[in-house]
């Protein structure tokens, strides 16, 4: 609930009738829309909840996501040593042979 308007005195000194009126102002406005505000109040904790919860959704998401291209990273990196070794094999290989022919 908004704390009520105050205005300056005035000058005839009726600060407690002005006091008065400042209330019943308030009173009036809280009828009006006091339950609208309470709605959107409402709605925005309703909205500000779904935000977080995406939120979350979306970091683990992207947990996951990490640890499945850290995940195929590795296998990358695996399948790659094990080509180079099977060139290394192979050029080992055709080496020998390459000296066996020489040889003969």
């Amino acid at each position: 609930m908004k704390p009520p308007t105050t205005f300056p005195a005035p000058p005839n000194g009726s600060s407690h009738q002005r006091a008065v009126t400042d209330e019943k102002m308030e009173q009036v406005r809280q009828l009006l829309f006091g339950e609208f505000e309470q709605q959107t109040e409402g709605r925005v904790k309703e909205l500000e909840a779904r935000v977080r919860e995406l939120e979350v959704g979306l970091h683990r998401r992207l947990d996951a996501l990490q640890a499945r291209l850290e995940a195929l990273s590795g296998e990358i990196d695996t399948n790659q040593r094990t080509a180079h070794h099977e060139i290394a094999t192979g050029l080992t290989e055709l080496a020998e042979r390459v000296r066996r022919i020489s040889s003969s």
